[in-house]
């Protein structure tokens, strides 16, 4: 639950404390289109905060399986994350990926994207996710900041340690590091288990 929570109100608050930013210092008739970014980054936040709170209040042997976000929604990801973000998805249609590693996927994503609006803003970044094998790959791989530096968001170094347990609990590893040209890369492997046997 303490992943969760981080990676869901992490990411869109930092995305709102982003686009306020921008908000100040656009001109006014930028400003409604920013407004309008912030209201629906808020929503998300919310929707999510909601989402998290009814997990909560289940018994501890419900035996649920973890719900929320997939391979479906990356596309949304992707286009919510600017311009310069760049999707080479072909396991998103793929059908075969059971919910556990869709989830896992849809948040190595989503954090790695909110590691490059914090440290390195309006980096050209590449996202890709291909079935190899029994496993699907997920690789994120974004270059250097592309102007200002960002807002300065308050971070506490847990999100590259929740990809990684994550990537354990389903067999999985993940690989964290500078790129040659400066950038950085997080590469998550995920076994997909019975689904590909």
């Amino acid at each position: 639950m303490a992943r969760e929570m981080h990676d869901t109100v992490a990411h869109h608050i930092s995305l709102i404390a982003v686009r306020s930013g921008a908000l100040e210092v656009t001109a006014r008739t930028d400003a409604w289109a920013a407004a309008g970014a912030v209201r629906e980054l808020s929503r998300d936040a919310l929707d999510e905060l909601r989402r998290m709170v009814g997990l909560l209040r289940l018994p501890v042997d419900a035996g649920q399986p973890e719900d929320g976000p997939g391979l479906a929604d990356l596309p949304a990801l992707l286009t919510a994350a600017g311009p310069r973000v760049r999707g080479d998805l072909p396991a998103v249609d793929d059908g075969t990926c059971p919910a556990p590693v869709q989830h896992a996927a849809y948040r190595t994503v989503q954090e790695a994207l909110t590691n490059v609006r914090k440290h390195t803003p309006g980096a050209a970044t590449d996202v890709v996710l291909r079935i190899v094998g029994d496993d699907l790959l997920v690789a994120v791989r974004n270059g250097l900041a592309d102007g200002a530096p960002g807002p300065g968001l308050p971070s506490g170094g847990h999100g590259l340690t929740v990809l990684r347990e994550r990537a354990t609990q389903l067999g999985g590893t993940l690989l964290t590091g500078p790129g040659p040209d400066g950038g950085f890369l997080v590469r998550a492997v995920l076994p997909l288990g019975e689904a590909r046997r």
